[in-house]
C-alpha cells in the first residue's frame, strides 16, 4: 500500500477511521488531535534532515530518540510525556511498527513512572459563581440543556470531554474497559428540543 508524500498524515486517517469502530469517540479524537500534533514535529524533522522517514511503517530508533529529544528540549512533563508516547506506540503498532516496545525492552526508552507532581487547579468560589449565573442568562431549551449539564458534570465530577460527544451528545457506557466490546448507546442531552 502506497502511503504518498505525507505517510504519517495518510496513516493518521486510516487510524481514526479504523479505531471509530471500537474505541470511544471522544478518545480517537483525542488521539488525532495528539497524532496531528506529531504529524508536524516528524514533518519539521525530516524536512531539516533530523530523521530519514515519517512512514508510521518504517519509523524507527533515530525517529523515536528525536522525537524525545524534542520533547525533553521543550520540558514537557513526566505525565505528558508518557501520554505521548502512548499515543504514538498505539499508532505504529496499529502499522505493524513495534519499535517503541522493543526499545523499552532494552531500557531505550524509560520515562520516570514518578516525579513531578503536577499541582492540582480548582475554582474558588467567585469563579464557580459567575459560571453558574452566565448559565442562568441562556433562555429556552439551549439554556435548559447548559444547566443541565452544569449539574451533571459536578453531580458525577466529570470532565466535559469524559462525557459530552460532537454535537451536544451524551455517550453512556458500560463499565471502564468493556466498551470496546459492548456498544454504547446515545442519549440526547436534551430530549425533544432539536438538539441531537
Amino acid at each position: 500500500m502506497r502511503f504518498g508524500r505525507r505517510p504519517f498524515l495518510y496513516g493518521i486517517s486510516l487510524y481514526e477511521e479504523r479505531k471509530s469502530t471500537f474505541m470511544s469517540p471522544v478518545t480517537v479524537t483525542e488521539n488525532v488531535r495528539k497524532l496531528k500534533q506529531f504529524e508536524r514535529i516528524f514533518t519539521e524533522m525530516k524536512q531539516r534532515g533530523i530523521i530519514a522517514t515519517t512512514d508510521p511503517r518504517h519509523i524507527g530508533e533515530e525517529e523515536i530518540e528525536a522525537f524525545m529529544g524534542i520533547m525533553r528540549r521543550r520540558e514537557l512533563s513526566v505525565v505528558t510525556r508518557r501520554s505521548y508516547i502512548k499515543v504514538l506506540n498505539s499508532f505504529l503498532t496499529f502499522f505493524g511498527n513495534d519499535i517503541i516496545e522493543r526499545m523499552r525492552e532494552t531500557g531505550q526508552i524509560a520515562i520516570a513512572t514518578k516525579g513531578e507532581q503536577q499541582p492540582i487547579h480548582f475554582l474558588d468560589v467567585d469563579s464557580l459563581q459567575r459560571i453558574f449565573n452566565a448559565a442562568d442568562v441562556i433562555e429556552g431549551p439551549r439554556g435548559i440543556m447548559i444547566r443541565g449539564y452544569m449539574a451533571l458534570i459536578f453531580g458525577i465530577a466529570g470532565r466535559p470531554k469524559e462525557i459530552i460527544g460532537p454535537m451536544w451528545t451524551m455517550w453512556i457506557w458500560q463499565a471502564r474497559g468493556s466498551s470496546s466490546v459492548i456498544p454504547r448507546e446515545r442519549a440526547a442531552m436534551a430530549r425533544g428540543c432539536g438538539y441531537q
